[in-house]
C-alpha cells in the first residue's frame, strides 16, 4: 500500500489500526448514504416517469373520447357542431383506407401492375360509372334533388376511349358488365352523400394519373384519358362540391340518407372491384 505521507513505521502502524477502522467507517457510511440517496432519486425518477405514463394515457383517452364524441354527434346528426363533410367522412373512413388498399391500385403505383390487369380495372370502372353517370344524370334532370352550384360531369365517355386506347373493339365496350345495382342507389335524398364520394375519387385521381403514365410510358394521355381528366379538373370539382355540401346543410337536407348514400357508393365500388382485388382474371371472375 502507497504511503500517504512520510513518516515512521511506527506511524504508519498507528495509522493503520487508528484510522484506517474509522475511514472504513465513513466509507461505509457514506456508501450508505449514497445508496439510499440513489434509491431515493430513482423511487422520485420512477413516480415521475409513472406520473408521465399516466398523463400520456390520460391524453390518448382524451383524444380517443374526443373522437367518439364526433363519431357520436356525427350518428346523431348534429350539423352545427360537426359539419356535414365531416361526418361523411367519419362514417366512410374505413370503406375509404380498403380501397386504398386494392390490390390493383398498389401495384399501380408500385408499378408491377401489367397492362393486362390495368386494361381490366379500366374496364370495372367503365361498368361503374356508365350506369351511375344514367342514375345521377336521371336523378337532377328530374329536378327534385338540391343541386343549387353544382355541375356534374359525366366519366363513363372518358373511360370508354382509354378502353378502346387499349385495344377494345366498340363491340367488346358495348358488351362489357354493368353495375346495375347503381341505379338502386342514387336518389334524390341520397345524390349529395355519393357525390361526396365521387368528386372526392375525382380528386385523387390526379396522382392515379401520374402512376398510369409511367406504366403505359407515354406522354400522350391514350389510354388514361379519365385519370388525365381527374388531375385537370379535380382541384376545381373539390370546392365546389364542397359549398354544395354546405348548401345541402343550410337547406337542412336529411343526414342519414346522405351519410347512406355515402356508405353504399364506397360498399359498390369496392365490391365491383372485388374480383381484381383476389388476383382473378376478369375473364375467370365470377362477376355480378
Amino acid at each position: 500500500m502507497p504511503k500517504l505521507f512520510s513518516a515512521t513505521d511506527e506511524v504508519l502502524v498507528d495509522w493503520r489500526q487508528d484510522i484506517l477502522p474509522l475511514g472504513r467507517l465513513f466509507l461505509h457510511v457514506f456508501r450508505c448514504g449514497y445508496w439510499h440517496a440513489c434509491h431515493s432519486i430513482l423511487g422520485v425518477r420512477e413516480i415521475h416517469d409513472t406520473l408521465s405514463l399516466e398523463t400520456a394515457n390520460l391524453r390518448l383517452e382524451q383524444r380517443v373520447l374526443t373522437a367518439k364524441d364526433s363519431t357520436l354527434l356525427a350518428a346523431k346528426g348534429s350539423p352545427r357542431s360537426v359539419s356535414l363533410r365531416d361526418q361523411l367522412r367519419a362514417h366512410t373512413h374505413k370503406q375509404h383506407e380498403r380501397l386504398h388498399e386494392h390490390a390493383c391500385f398498389l401495384a399501380l403505383f408500385n408499378q408491377s401492375l401489367s397492362l393486362g390487369d390495368y386494361r381490366d380495372l379500366i374496364v370495372r370502372l367503365y361498368g361503374f360509372y356508365q350506369p351511375l353517370d344514367r342514375a345521377i344524370g336521371r336523378v337532377i334532370s328530374c329536378g327534385a334533388a338540391y343541386t343549387a352550384g353544382y355541375d356534374y360531369a359525366e366519366r363513363a365517355g372518358y373511360l370508354a376511349k382509354d378502353l378502346a386506347d387499349l385495344g377494345l373493339s366498340a363491340e367488346a365496350i358495348e358488351e362489357s358488365p354493368q353495375c346495375s345495382e347503381a341505379f338502386d342507389i342514387v336518389s334524390p335524398a341520397s345524390l349529395g352523400g355519393i357525390l361526396y364520394v365521387i368528386e372526392g375519387a375525382t380528386l385523387g385521381g390526379g396522382r392515379i394519373d401520374r402512376a398510369a403514365r409511367r406504366l403505359l410510358a407515354r406522354e400522350d394521355q391514350a389510354g388514361r384519358r379519365f385519370w388525365s381528366w381527374c388531375r385537370a379538373v379535380g382541384g376545381n370539382r373539390w370546392p365546389m362540391t364542397i359549398r354544395y355540401l354546405e348548401g345541402l346543410e343550410a337547406e337542412e337536407t336529411a343526414e342519414s340518407h346522405l351519410r347512406k348514400g355515402a356508405r353504399d357508393t364506397f360498399r359498390l365500388l369496392g365490391n365491383w372491384l372485388a374480383p381484381l382485388d383476389r388476383s382473378h382474371s376478369l375473364s375467370d371472375a365470377s362477376l355480378p
